[in-house]
C-alpha cells in the first residue's frame, strides 16, 4: 500500500475498526532520498467526545529503507471507519 497510493485524491488505507479494537495502515516504505511530508486522517462517523481514539507511528527497518505504520485503536462503543491521506 505504498509508494504507488500517493494520489491526494484517494487515501492511501481504509480500515474498520470495531468497537474497543485495534488495526493498523501502512504508510509506506521510504528511504534516504524518500521522506513522508505528514498524514491526515479521517473517522467516520466522529467519535463521540468521550469515546476516544488512539492513533501511533511505529517505525520498521532501517534508516535507509522502513516502512512507517499507523495502528489505531478504536475505545469507544461503536464500530468507525478510518481513512488515512498522505499530505
Amino acid at each position: 500500500m505504498a509508494d504507488q497510493n500517493l494520489n491526494p485524491t484517494k487515501p492511501i488505507g481504509e480500515v474498520m475498526v470495531e468497537p474497543h479494537g485495534r488495526r493498523q495502515v501502512s504508510l509506506g516504505n521510504f528511504g534516504p532520498r524518500k521522506h513522508p511530508r505528514g498524514f491526515s486522517i479521517e473517522f467516520d462517523p466522529d467519535p463521540k467526545p468521550l469515546d476516544p481514539v488512539e492513533t501511533r507511528i511505529a517505525t520498521v527497518g532501517t534508516p535507509n529503507r522502513y516502512e512507517l505504520v499507523m495502528h489505531i485503536a478504536n475505545n469507544g462503543t461503536t464500530k468507525i471507519a478510518a481513512r488515512v491521506w498522505s499530505l
